[in-house]
């Protein structure tokens, strides 16, 4: 399933430095996914929560977890 990716709502997360992220990545691949849901804003199909595990997932083909969650609006996600 391809999820939404709204990239005003992704740049409400602060930036990691690189070795963070590689260190997520790593950990995920090595984990043969991620240990936590990517949250989605039911019905809309956009990713709020876990834009980079869903990315990482994606690279590298793993499976991943869907929570949905009822949203007002995108001005209602924190």
């Amino acid at each position: 399933m391809d999820l939404i990716v709204d990239e005003a709502l992704q740049k409400r997360y602060p930036e990691i430095s690189p070795e963070l992220e590689a260190a997520i990545e790593k950990e995920i691949v090595a984990n043969g996914g991620p240990r936590n849901p990517i949250l989605v804003w039911e019905g809309h199909n956009i990713i709020v929560d876990g834009h980079r595990r869903y990315a990482i997932c994606k690279k590298h083909g793993l499976p991943f977890k869907i929570v949905y969650e009822v949203i007002e609006d995108i001005e209602a996600v924190g």
